[in-house]
């Protein structure tokens, strides 16, 4: 089937509105989100759109500049008080291919208790990230989570560590301030602190936007609430002696994304956008944030279940379109209560087997994890279709070729020992002084690769 031929854009317009009868048809099919942002009937390529390039800032288009393998973490959501049950489901998913733990610890909770989730998490033997949700108890979960590790005897300066100190998200749940605002600033000093002398990997702040979008907050909303929070703890620490530049770059933005697709992209790209800023504003260099996205729990329901899955997955890839360093999927059944549908207990495990599975159908066969490792296959495909057809030239190979195979010169080897020559395609003959052994090693690498770069 052939292609549909092009159409100039004022061809367009004058074929709509002539459909639409006269002019002002284009503003007749623009729309309104809800937070009364115009949305045009059509965008057009050639428009500029100021988002810059990836890695670079404003990073509204990704804060990587090459594409990461995998392309976000895979964090799966556990809370609970039976921490041996979570242990249970912590083993079962991490052996299953999730990248990282985030973990509510509202409430009391042993070392001995917590040792337990982290030694199932560590239990594959390959790294795990650990982020905290604590309320407004982040600095007891993190000295007992501290504790668990040095029971398990693992190092805590090489993992990675998500405090999630987030006092205000708390304070907007619960109505108050957790505790006063000067002892608030002490505690996210100490963490600060300690995190600076043994935790190099740890950040300390997190910000959440979720209070705001479950009490109705639109998207520019809660992008406008996630930054004045960030400025705030900015603020906050400042008084402390926290230098801002430093601050900034401890701080993990969590944004849940809503039902709408186009419209949650955008809101993890906005939100770079305006945090650029707002680093300039405080004349701080820009650095990239750390955005973590997650389903959204109001959108899930009850009756029907199973639609959750479909919810999960245009959100999931909102979260993955829009730039996210780490992904949570809900399960479809989390808001069930246990019994209430045969088989399906809140969370259950089939719940959460598809939830990991969605991570896997996004990267792998959505192809998500690889747009460029695509087209530069797809390139590399017509550059050898060009070859093949004789329509590109590789001199002394497919054009003017030597009359005769040209033999390379013989050459002793180091000691004076027998000289070896040039082996065929595929093969070669080590030397006395191990060389062979290198280069082979080196092209069987290479061979075995297939590329170089991403893999």
């Amino acid at each position: 089937m052939g292609e549909f031929p092009a159409v100039e854009f004022e061809q367009w317009q004058r074929r709509v509105e002539r459909e639409l009868g006269g002019a002002g048809g284009l503003e007749r099919l623009a729309a309104d989100t809800p937070e009364g942002i115009c949305v045009r009937p059509l965008y057009v390529e050639c428009e500029p759109d100021g988002a810059g390039f990836p890695g670079l800032e404003p990073f509204t288009r990704g804060a990587s500049p090459v594409p990461r393998h995998p392309p976000w973490e895979r964090l799966q959501r556990y809370a609970g008080h039976d921490l041996a049950a979570v242990a249970a489901q912590v083993r079962e998913d991490v052996g299953a291919g999730v990248d990282g733990i985030w973990l509510s610890l509202a409430g009391e909770h042993t070392a001995a208790g917590v040792s337990a989730v982290l030694a199932a998490a560590f239990a594959a033997r390959r790294p795990v990230s650990v982020m905290l949700d604590a309320g407004a108890h982040t600095l007891p979960a993190a000295a007992v989570t501290l504790a668990a590790l040095r029971r398990l005897g693992r190092d805590a300066a090489v993992l990675r560590l998500r405090w999630g100190a987030d006092p205000l998200a708390a304070a907007a749940l619960a109505g108050t301030l957790p505790a006063e605002p000067e002892t608030l600033v002490r505690e996210a000093a100490v963490l600060f602190g300690y995190g600076g002398e043994h935790l190099p990997r740890a950040r300390a702040l997190g910000v959440s936007s979720a209070p705001y979008a479950r009490a109705g907050a639109d998207a520019a909303l809660q992008i406008a609430c996630a930054a004045a929070t960030a400025l705030e703890y900015l603020r906050w620490l400042g008084d402390a002696g926290v230098a801002p530049d430093v601050a900034a770059r401890q701080i993990v933005f969590s944004f849940e994304t809503g039902r709408d697709f186009l419209l949650e992209v955008c809101k993890l790209r906005a939100f770079r956008l305006v945090w650029s800023k707002a680093q300039r504003a405080c004349g701080l260099a820009p650095s990239a944030p750390f955005v973590h996205g997650a389903t959204a729990w109001r959108t899930f329901t009850r009756r029907d279940p199973y639609g959750n899955l479909l919810r999960a997955t245009v959100q999931a890839a909102a979260a993955a379109f829009g730039g996210a360093r780490a992904v949570t999927v809900t399960p479809f059944d989390a808001l069930l209560p246990p019994g209430e549908v045969p088989g399906h207990a809140a969370g259950s495990s089939r719940g959460r087997r598809l939830a990991r599975n969605l991570h896997a159908l996004l990267q792998e066969e959505a192809a998500l994890a690889s747009p460029l490792r695509r087209l530069l296959s797809e390139a590399s495909e017509r550059r050898r279709q060009r070859l093949r057809e004789g329509r590109d030239a590789v001199l002394g190979v497919s054009h003017y070729p030597p009359p005769e195979e040209l033999e390379f010169p013989r050459r002793r080897a180091a000691g004076g020992g027998a000289a070896h020559t040039a082996a065929p395609a595929g093969r070669t003959r080590a030397s006395d002084d191990g060389e062979g052994e290198r280069a082979g090693r080196a092209v069987a690498g290479a061979d075995g690769a297939g590329t170089a770069g991403w893999s």
